[in-house]
């Protein structure tokens, strides 16, 4: 539904102790010149970490849940002096990480690396779903993904009192629910795989659904 494009950034020139990745995308499209093996790497979520890992990229520091709020307390908890870390990010990114490390008087050095959109072709797709009314299911991986998506259902006049949503985690399900809309369930595990599960355990006990 949603497309990403990189922007022109220029890296920090001064001493970084941490990296924080919060998303492939981060990794896709930071420029190149950072020697990552002078530098801790933090990451959250595990297609981040498995991009990280496959670049040949070692972790220094994940999170037991890949939400900023905990990322930022438990990375807290492990430091002792203060730190200066660099965050690459989207145009749309939430301000928790920066806010919270800010708190605690270390210094965050934030780059717009990258930004999403929502291309023509997918809004026209998206509006003949809505005329047709033969879905009337939606899964949705991001806070953006829904923005996107509930526009064009304002735009089209849509009810969306009949349809099921289902969120890949907390963040997502608080977009959706902040429109006024009731997410019918919730991966407990923040990747797509285990919202998979969580959708085909729904079709084995409830039937059928379609995702938009």
């Amino acid at each position: 539904m949603i497309k990403t494009v990189g922007l022109a950034h220029e890296l920090p020139t001064e001493t970084i102790d941490w990296i924080f990745f919060t998303s492939p995308n981060t990794i896709r499209y930071l420029n190149q010149g950072l020697d990552l093996k002078k530098i801790k790497v933090a990451s959250i979520g595990k297609k981040t970490s498995d991009a990280l890992r496959k670049k040949g990229i070692l972790i220094d520091f994940e999170p037991t849940e890949a939400v900023a709020e905990v990322m930022s307390l438990e990375w807290l908890a492990t430091q002792s002096k203060k730190q200066t870390v660099f965050l690459p990010n989207s145009t749309l990114a939430r301000e928790i990480i920066p806010k919270m490390l800010e708190n605690e008087a270390h210094r965050v050095i934030e780059k717009h690396v990258y930004q999403t959109f929502f291309p023509s072709e997918s809004k026209a797709k998206l509006k003949e779903v809505f005329r047709k009314k033969e879905i009337m299911s939606g899964i949705f991986a991001s806070p953006s993904a829904w923005h996107h998506f509930k526009q064009v259902a304002d735009e089209e006049q849509v009810d969306l009192s009949e349809w099921s949503f289902y969120s890949i985690g907390t963040i997502t399900t608080q977009a959706i629910e902040k429109t006024g809309e009731v997410v019918s369930k919730q991966s407990t595990i923040y990747d797509m795989s285990h919202l998979y599960e969580v959708i085909l355990k729904e079709i084995k006990n409830n039937g059928k659904i379609h995702a938009s």
